[in-house]
């Protein structure tokens, strides 16, 4: 557990954040922006996609409240285990206050100390302009990009970026 000046605890998740990271989840999809999943997307399927209990999920926390979280889980089987790929979700009430830069670096560090060679965004949406924003700044570099691959509710298909960044 980690601990910063401004008091965000981050930590494992544990089954009594489930409920919270669906509220993330409901409030962060609403937009259709960074996500492929349509904002009514059922409770089961957004909570299999976050896998608890299978994939490594920790939370930021202030004062308590859940603020955002992640998942970290290899980015392909077997032979490109060494990769990592990440998801995050923060409270849209908390964007733009560091959290994402907070939990992108306790990533970065998790992925290090469990032994990935590098880290794999498969789809960054080129609207996520805050996303694109904090990885570079943290490194990462966008080395593809896939033209209209996400349709997007009010600008159509727009493009998304495979980011990446060696360890």
């Amino acid at each position: 557990m980690l601990m910063n000046k401004d008091n965000v605890i981050i930590r494992k998740a544990q089954a009594q954040d489930l409920d919270r990271i669906w509220e993330i989840s409901q409030a962060v999809l609403k937009t259709e922006d960074s996500y492929p999943f349509y904002k009514d997307s059922s409770k089961e399927k957004i909570m299999g996609y976050w896998g608890f209990g299978k994939n490594h999920l920790i939370v930021a926390e202030i004062n308590g409240k859940m603020v955002g979280f992640y998942k970290m889980k290899p980015n392909q089987v077997d032979l490109g285990d060494h990769i990592v790929n990440f998801g995050y979700m923060i409270d849209p009430k908390f964007q733009g206050k560091g959290i994402g830069t907070l939990l992108g670096k306790h990533s970065i560090e998790k992925a290090k100390k469990n032994g990935y060679s590098a880290i794999q965004f498969n789809a960054v949406t080129k609207v996520n302009t805050a996303a694109i924003k904090l990885w570079k700044k943290l490194g990462f570099s966008i080395v593809g990009e896939v033209p209209k691959a996400h349709r997007h509710p009010k600008l159509g298909p727009v493009s998304i970026y495979v980011m990446y960044k060696e360890l």
